[in-house]
């Protein structure tokens, strides 16, 4: 008999199904929309030309935590380079594989199980504000999602938490995105490094590489080992 997926790997699932290339959707935020609503988060979708993009957000006070990303993924290539297809979710050899697995319908799965856990551990009611800014466009031109979003972003005046991974690219992709948001005005509360599964750089190492370029934004580290999706919202919400 096998065993029943988690809510967090179904969603994972069913978003992985969905072939959002940009700019196309194809339901995956009226799918993370819905799944919101029911946890009592306000929906404001946010259409700009042809691009789909959502804010949703639970509470009023501060401080407010607010889970970035995208919906959309690249196009998937040769067809019959792909293993199994790519809009067809696999699990093999213990990991999950299709298109937008990793980049990141994964991991806006894992967000949402963040947000569930936080609420579990707080009786329902979040401390501060919980939102997500998702967009649809972040792979193409991003001119009517990230940019755009961004402009929402610094509208709000909240000060943001960067969290980048140990990934080989890390600190050429998090000095970039500091510099992107420093354009737009964003303020940035600090930068967490988050040790990746399988670092192939000492998560310490990449952080003091950071902390040499980042221009005085603060840089903290958040190790895997014994780090649960609940912590990581209880520390960013403290």
């Amino acid at each position: 008999m096998s065993t029943p997926y988690s809510p967090t790997m179904q969603l994972a699932l069913e978003l992985i199904r969905r072939p959002s290339v940009t700019p196309e959707d194809s339901g995956c935020q009226e799918l993370i929309a819905t799944r919101l609503a029911k946890l009592g988060f306000s929906i404001e979708p946010m259409p700009f030309a042809e691009v789909t993009n959502l804010w949703a957000r639970r509470g009023d006070a501060a401080p407010l935590v607010c889970f970035a990303g995208h919906t959309d993924v690249v196009p998937t290539g040769p067809i019959g380079r792909w293993t199994s297809p790519p809009f067809v979710p696999t699990r093999r050899d213990g990991r999950l594989y299709g298109r937008g697995a990793v980049d990141m319908k994964g991991g806006l799965a894992c967000a949402l199980a963040a947000v569930l856990d936080h609420l579990s551990v707080h009786g329902g009611t979040p401390k501060g504000s919980i939102s997500f800014l998702i967009t649809g466009d972040e792979e193409g031109i991003a001119v009517n999602g990230t940019r755009k979003v961004l402009d929402w972003m610094a509208a709000l005046k909240v000060p943001l938490v960067l969290v980048v991974g140990g990934y080989l690219g890390t600190i050429s992709h998090t000095l970039t995105a500091l510099d992107v948001l420093r354009q737009r005005h964003l303020t940035i509360a600090t930068v967490a490094g988050s040790e990746s599964e399988r670092n192939p750089v000492e998560l310490d190492e990449t952080v003091a590489s950071i902390q040499r370029f980042a221009r005085g934004a603060p840089v903290m580290t958040s190790p895997r080992r014994g780090t649960t999706p609940a912590m990581t919202a209880r520390i960013a919400l403290s």
